[in-house]
């Protein structure tokens, strides 16, 4: 399928927020069985959920202290986006 890679900022932590509102306007992420539609690779195989939050900012809620923690990109989703990379630090 055609691809685009989304870089977004989220304003609240609303559960599915990202996967719903993408989904109702007709651009579901691609592994998204419960809000989108089954897309298969070779093999008849699934793709898992293609979404991944490489950084997290949050407050400690007993120090509250701020909090960020990031994730280098999953592999499942390197493989189909090589030319994009979030290091740690960005």
């Amino acid at each position: 399928p055609d691809l685009s890679l989304l870089d977004i900022k989220l304003l609240t932590g609303r559960k599915h927020q990202i996967r719903v509102h993408l989904a109702s306007l007709g651009l579901p992420l691609l592994g998204d069985e419960l809000y989108g539609r089954p897309v298969r690779r070779a093999g008849n195989k699934r793709y898992d959920l293609m979404l991944h939050s490489y950084r997290v900012t949050l407050t400690h809620p007993v120090t509250h202290e701020r909090i960020t923690i990031e994730a280098p990109t999953p592999r499942r989703m390197s493989v189909l986006f090589p030319q994009k990379k979030y290091a740690v630090g960005n």
